[in-house]
C-alpha cells in the first residue's frame, strides 16, 4: 500500500491512503504508475511536473509540491462538484 500526498508551502494538504486493490487496479510502471495514480485518485494530472517537485524516494508515500495554479484549479474543482 502507498500513500498519495501533496504539499503546498510545508503544509499536507491531501493524504490519500491506497488499499491494495486500489494499488492493483492503477495501470503503469514507476513514473507512469504514480501519475496515474494522482490523476485517479486526487484528479491531480502531475504528468508535466520535474523529478525535483515529485519525491519518490520514500518507502511508503509519494509526495508531490503542487504548484499554485494547480491547487487553484484542484479547489476549484472540488468546489464544483460540492455545488
Amino acid at each position: 500500500m502507498y500513500t498519495l500526498k501533496v504539499d503546498f508551502g510545508g503544509v499536507i494538504i491531501i493524504s490519500k491512503t491506497l488499499t491494495k486493490d486500489e494499488c492493483e487496479s492503477i495501470g503503469g510502471f514507476g513514473t507512469q504508475w504514480v501519475c496515474n495514480a494522482y490523476k485517479d485518485y486526487l484528479n491531480l494530472d502531475i504528468s508535466d511536473y520535474t523529478i525535483s517537485e515529485c519525491l519518490t524516494n520514500q518507502k511508503d508515500y509519494f509526495l508531490v509540491n503542487i504548484r499554485q495554479d494547480d491547487l487553484v484549479k484542484l479547489r476549484s474543482d472540488k468546489l464544483n462538484k460540492i455545488l
